[in-house]
């Protein structure tokens, strides 16, 4: 017989999205087959999707929630031109990067229609609806952004979708926290939009914030709950990400395998440079990041092993496992 008695309700989990990112698929299969993939809600890039079916098919059937980056917000910025997004998406510009005024009235949005149409064939869960990056503190989203969220609504029930969720996207730059105005031009009308949740990023804003930084958000972030939508942070690992949760400030946390920890729109501003993946290993006792050969001198510091190695058996059985398979390490930890 149960003889506990609860004296508060129990609190909602909180929830977390992981990014698979452009290789997820080879990283995340191994996993997911023993059954050491905790996450139950994954973020897809649409650029990739089509090579990544395996791995999407696959969270499916274990009963995972699929999200759809749609990658619209990276086509504002010469960096993207020419990479996976404008060459492998229909709703792209080709010739160069989009401007808010193309979608003008009296443009029809073909945007929307592609991208229901993309959600359609892969039995998206949930789309992050197509809007751009917020770069002024003088914002008037309504002729757009919410124009065509609310024009891809109307054409996934067209097509008989009402089962996919839409979602909000409000990536800001730095410079937009602190206005007030901004603040309350952006709330102004959230709470009308046929959407699920409010997913936030901000530049600059991820797993390197100081406390001040972390502060600064969480002030800008709490009248947000005025909409009604619950909160969820894109782009922010580290202590910062866990300080947002501590404090209620959102319900739910996203974030890549190591990568995207941080909202840096220079990497969508310039030209990619080449070099890329997760090559750190995760400490979590210290929410710190250690190249191999680093991490190895490290441990081998008198009582640092015994500290700071990972003694989760679960994750980690074997002393190199840490490193050797420093992936599952990861996401195991932050899970």
């Amino acid at each position: 017989m149960n003889n506990v008695v609860a004296l508060h309700p129990p609190q909602p989990l909180l929830a977390g999205y992981l990014r698979v990112g452009h290789d997820g698929h080879r990283r995340l299969p191994h996993m997911l087959n023993v059954g050491r993939l905790k996450y139950k809600r994954f973020v897809f890039d649409a650029a990739y999707i089509e090579s990544q079916t395996d791995l999407l098919r696959a969270l499916q059937a274990a009963g995972c929630e699929i999200v759809l980056d749609t990658n619209f917000s990276e086509m504002f910025f010469e960096g993207k031109q020419g990479s996976a997004i404008t060459k492998n998406l229909l709703w792209a510009n080709h010739d160069r990067p989009w401007l808010t005024t193309d979608f003008k009235i009296p443009r029809n949005f073909d945007v929307a229609r592609q991208i229901a149409e993309f959600a359609n064939k892969y039995s998206i869960n949930s789309i992050i609806a197509p809007l751009h990056v917020i770069e002024s503190e003088s914002v008037d989203t309504s002729s757009f952004d919410r124009a065509i969220c609310e024009s891809l609504r109307t054409e996934l029930d067209k097509l008989g979708q009402r089962g996919i969720k839409l979602d909000f996207q409000l990536s800001l730059a730095a410079g937009v926290l602190g206005d007030q105005v901004s603040r309350h031009s952006l709330i102004g009308g959230l709470a009308e939009l046929p959407i699920d949740n409010l997913w936030v990023r901000v530049e600059n804003f991820g797993a390197t914030s100081t406390g001040v930084a972390i502060q600064k958000v969480v002030n800008f972030a709490k009248d947000f709950h005025e909409c009604g939508k619950p909160l969820i942070f894109d782009y922010v690992g580290g202590l910062a990400g866990l300080a947002t949760l501590s404090f209620g400030t959102d319900g739910g946390l996203c974030h890549g395998i190591g990568m995207k920890e941080k909202f840096d729109l220079s990497h969508w501003k310039n030209k990619p440079k080449g070099g890329s993946g997760n090559n750190y290993v995760y400490v979590a006792e210290l929410d710190k990041k250690f190249k191999p050969d680093q991490l190895r001198l490290f441990l081998d510091a008198r009582g640092s092993r015994s500290k700071f190695s990972c003694n989760d058996q679960e994750c980690c059985v074997h002393a190199n496992d840490m490193i050797d398979r420093r992936d599952e390490h990861f996401i195991t930890q932050k899970s």
